[in-house]
């Protein structure tokens, strides 16, 4: 941005995850911050699930709350 003359406080930039870096930039991004370890351990529970199950599982739409984080 800075060889084209871009101000970035015009731009806002998305990012997945959140960083304490964010804090330290003069632009922060916007972050989406997803629960990771809460991701981890729900897949690996639908994993054991499926190696356990006789035959083929039901699809399953799982969905957990995430986070935007605005500085």
């Amino acid at each position: 941005m800075k060889d084209h003359t871009i101000n970035p406080a015009g731009i806002p930039i998305l990012s997945f995850g959140s960083s304490e870096f964010n804090q330290n930039l003069s632009h922060p991004f916007i972050c989406i911050d997803q629960p990771a370890f809460q991701l981890g351990e729900r897949a690996f529970r639908q994993l054991i699930s499926e190696i356990e199950a006789d035959g083929t599982m039901e699809s399953e739409l799982i969905s957990l709350a995430t986070n935007v984080l605005k500085d």
